[in-house]
């Protein structure tokens, strides 16, 4: 059965063997869109890093945004795992996101142009999967993805270190 509080927005950072990792190189290579820091500089990656989506089971929390398959991608807060990825940070998906999640049956999403256009007004939805009898949160506020990052810099820096840093990155 899905549970909203099983998910969790965190931010992971890689660590520098994450670019020299065999393993990590190979996958980067075979799936770009499946690289959390393709978008980065170097230092960004390690010092900044990237928002995502998670799925908690136990001590482990699942990477829902980058993973290529089920489960692929694995954390542990503030453990390096094989690729060279770190969860730096995590709060509950429902302090970000207070509406009750809305589920939707994947196999009939998109017959009915009246379901496409619900799914566009909530911030996030769920789909199920009859077919591979799953769930998946798609976030379509994109933005959270930006406050939880800050959060992260704000927890790792302190609130007036943080602003500073906002001040100064202004003034460029």
């Amino acid at each position: 059965m899905f549970d909203i509080n099983n998910y969790y927005l965190g931010v992971i950072l890689a660590h520098p063997s994450y670019f020299r990792n065999p393993e990590s190189k190979r996958r980067r290579l075979e799936n770009k869109e499946c690289d959390p820091f393709f978008s980065l500089t170097f230092e960004q990656a390690i010092i900044l890093g990237t928002a995502t989506l998670l799925r908690r089971q136990g001590d482990n929390y699942y990477d829902e945004d980058y993973s290529r398959y089920r489960n692929e991608l694995c954390y542990q807060e503030k453990v390096t795992n094989q690729y060279g990825i770190t969860l730096a940070f995590f709060k509950p998906f429902s302090e970000y996101f207070t509406e009750e999640p809305k589920i939707f049956e994947e196999e009939s999403l998109f017959f009915e142009e009246e379901i496409v256009e619900e799914l566009l007004n909530h911030s996030y939805y769920v789909v199920y999967s009859k077919l591979t009898r799953e769930y998946h949160v798609i976030i379509n506020d994109e933005e959270v993805l930006s406050l939880v990052r800050e959060d992260y810099l704000k927890d790792l820096l302190g609130d007036k270190r943080f602003d500073i840093m906002i001040q100064k990155s202004k003034k460029r």
